[in-house]
């Protein structure tokens, strides 16, 4: 492997790292594990409802009769399933977006060296951080279902699985990125600099939120995990 290969391979290796960095830092500090606790919760709530309408659903489901019925049912399932499975983090982080900003905001004062930006508090700034991280992960959402659809052609789904770690990673680098005003294209632009930690990064999380059921526990990582990976390469430059 030559010294080129290697140091890209370094880069994505960095990405990788940080969901146990994340978890590192979380454990240590009191108060972000107590932030970490809230958009949790949020999630878990939103799972248990779900988890509570497929129930309900699939009683449905055994009842209906007829084998053709059933059939065509079973295939609603499956579409069902495909679709929240897309659907469920991202409604879960768009309702949390408040509290992960805050959660984002704490880990900024807690990297080494801190990249933190002493800013006053005002509700106009609060409320325009809100709205912009609103539109870059519904935008990060409508991205998302657009790699789905393209994901059953075969050989572009390889194109569609990397461009859907990059989705995931512009979406938890939104908030150290809007905190310093920078709008889509300068974000696009970044993750561009530093296109194999995102991919690293992207890759470790989109792994995780797969997971049945702990998606509850990734959402505060990945949050965390966002604000270091900017964090990393903003020192390293």
């Amino acid at each position: 492997m030559n010294d080129g290969s290697a140091s890209l391979l370094g880069r994505f290796i960095r990405g990788l790292r940080i969901p146990l960095r994340s978890l590192k830092l979380i454990l240590k500090n009191p108060p972000l594990f107590a932030l970490s606790l809230l958009p949790a919760a949020l999630t878990i709530g939103l799972f248990a409802t779900a988890f509570q309408g497929f129930k309900t659903y699939l009683g449905e489901l055994n009842s209906a009769g007829g084998r053709w019925q059933t059939f065509i049912a079973w295939m609603g399932q499956a579409i069902y399933l495909l679709a929240a499975a897309v659907a469920f983090n991202w409604i879960a982080n768009l309702i949390a977006i408040p509290l992960n900003d805050l959660l984002a905001e704490h880990t900024e004062k807690r990297t080494h060296p801190s990249i933190h930006i002493p800013r006053p508090f005002t509700i106009r700034r609060y409320l325009r951080t809100v709205r912009i991280d609103l539109f870059k992960t519904i935008l990060a959402g409508m991205l998302s279902v657009s790699a789905l659809l393209i994901s059953w052609i075969p050989l572009v789904n390889v194109l569609a699985f990397i461009f859907s770690c990059w989705i995931l990673t512009f979406q938890f680098l939104c908030f150290p990125h809007t905190r310093r005003d920078m709008g889509i294209l300068t974000s696009v632009s970044w993750m561009r600099r530093y296109a194999w930690e995102c991919l690293g990064f992207g890759f470790v999380f989109f792994v995780l939120f797969l997971i049945p059921g702990f998606s509850s526990i990734v959402l505060p990582l990945a949050v965390v995990g966002g604000t270091l990976l900017f964090a990393e390469c903003e020192n390293r430059t």
